[in-house]
């Protein structure tokens, strides 16, 4: 609770530290205490906060809490979705796409079984793209049949956000799911289509604005600079204005991630998702022929170099 609550990220040292730690506590403790489901599902959210070194042994726990007896009913039906997140990260670090599509079956059996919600759309969302990414980095590394896979992973993706999202002219504004579902979006519709859309993009800032007047957090805040990103994606100035558009996108950044609100790792994410966004640009160019420094992959890679490496104040 305490390294959620903190939000920043572990070092190794302190990551082989904190699960020494717990370590210690869990050799204390009564026999049949080992096989509480519950314990193993906390243990598998202590190892997933610790990051990727420590995401193998995150599903072994979750997969422990799902298999084991649960007369009292103490494991949440989140213990599922969390290793399905987990095995989606973990492929996806391990470049490995059988592993992504087993959280993937998980989810989708879930969803069968239980309904989606906005959390399981989203996650069911992001394993599509993580699948994507791995066949993304295999067809840019040579493996030219890794190229339609990709396109189905992310129109699968898209399909998952699109799910929960807000479509034009709706009463009820999700933007989280919408703006999510837009970026991927944007990767293949025509420049008419995009266009239709900027209105949404304004009303979808416009809502994260509001939200962060009630609740200043950092995805709130965050959001207004992914309108910003997206509303350069659909409006085509990252490519025909690309430098002024880079400019004033990592300016819009920069305003969100250095707010005292957003974490260490909540900055890591969100420049995270716009290295994979960059990544399906850099793969889709390839596949048109396009390799000149100014594509909108190259931009969104020099966006997320800035964003990660800041210059020193005074710079820039």
């Amino acid at each position: 609770m305490e390294l959620q609550r903190s939000g920043e990220m572990v070092s190794s040292a302190e990551a082989r530290r904190l699960v020494a730690k717990v370590q210690q506590w869990f050799n204390a403790t009564p026999t049949e205490w080992l096989a509480r489901p519950d314990l193993h599902s906390a243990l598998g959210e202590f190892y997933a906060d610790l990051g990727p070194d420590y995401y193998a042994l995150a599903c072994d726990c979750f997969e422990g809490a799902i298999r084991a007896s649960d007369r009292e009913g103490k494991v949440p039906i989140r213990a599922i979705e969390q290793l399905a997140n987990v095995e989606s990260h973990l492929g996806e670090d391990l470049n490995d796409a059988r592993k992504v599509a087993s959280a993937i079956e998980r989810l989708t059996q879930l969803v069968r079984i239980t309904g989606t919600n906005a959390e399981r759309a989203a996650l069911l969302g992001s394993a599509w793209k993580r699948k994507a990414a791995v066949q993304a980095r295999h067809y840019l590394s040579g493996k030219r049949a890794e190229l339609e896979g990709m396109k189905t992973s992310l129109a699968r993706s898209a399909q998952a956000y699109r799910a929960m999202a807000s479509e034009l002219g709706a009463k009820e504004l999700r933007p989280y799911q919408t703006l999510n579902w837009l970026f991927l979006w944007s990767l293949t519709a025509d420049a008419a289509q995009r266009r239709m859309y900027l209105p949404h993009v304004q009303r979808c800032a416009a809502a994260a604005n509001a939200a962060f007047a009630d609740d200043p957090d950092a995805w709130n805040s965050t959001m207004v600079a992914d309108a910003a990103l997206v509303t350069a994606l659909l409006d085509g100035s990252l490519d025909s204005a690309g430098d002024v558009a880079l400019a004033n996108l990592i300016s819009c950044y920069d305003d969100a991630l250095t707010s005292a609100l957003v974490s260490p790792k909540q900055r890591d994410s969100v420049i995270a998702q716009i290295e994979l966004m960059a990544l399906f640009h850099r793969a889709l160019e390839k596949s048109r022929g396009e390799t000149a420094a100014t594509t909108v992959g190259a931009r969104l890679e020099a966006l997320t170099e800035r964003l990660r490496f800041p210059l020193p104040l005074g710079e820039g």
